[in-house]
C-alpha cells in the first residue's frame, strides 16, 4: 500500500504546509502527500485515509486506525509531540530529515483497521 501523508496548518503557514509537502514527495516519491488547514482536518482524515498526519492541532491519546500523529506547533518555544499508537514522544525543532525518518518508521508499523 502506498504510504499517505496529511500536512494540516494554518494558512499563515501555508509555505511552510506546502514545503513540508514538496520534500515529503520530492524526497518519498513512492509517498501521497495531502495539505489542508486544520479546520478542514476532519474532513481530509476520512477523504484521504492518511497514515501519517502531521498536524499543528494535536492527536488524541489513542490516533486510531492513523499509525502517527506528529503534532508540529507552529510555535517554535513548543516542542514537537509524536504519537505511535497511543504512545509519544517529544522532539525539538524537528528538520525535515527527522521528519521523514518518523514517516519511514510509520511505514514499517503494520496498519490498524478499526
Amino acid at each position: 500500500m502506498q504510504m499517505r501523508v496529511l500536512v494540516a496548518l494554518e494558512d499563515e503557514y501555508r509555505a511552510y504546509r506546502e514545503v513540508l509537502a514538496a520534500g515529503f514527495q520530492a524526497l518519498r516519491p513512492g509517498t501521497r502527500v495531502s495539505t489542508t488547514v486544520p479546520s478542514g482536518l476532519e474532513e481530509e482524515m476520512v477523504r484521504f485515509d492518511p497514515q501519517v498526519i502531521i498536524s499543528s492541532r494535536p492527536g488524541s491519546a489513542d490516533t486510531g486506525k492513523w499509525v502517527t500523529w506528529i503534532e508540529l506547533p507552529t510555535d517554535p518555544s513548543r516542542p514537537t509531540v509524536v504519537s505511535f499508537d497511543g504512545r509519544s514522544f517529544e522532539q525539538s525543532n524537528p528538520t525535515l530529515n527527522v521528519l521523514l525518518e518518523i514517516v519511514d518508521e510509520a511505514e514499517r508499523r503494520p496498519r490498524r483497521t478499526g
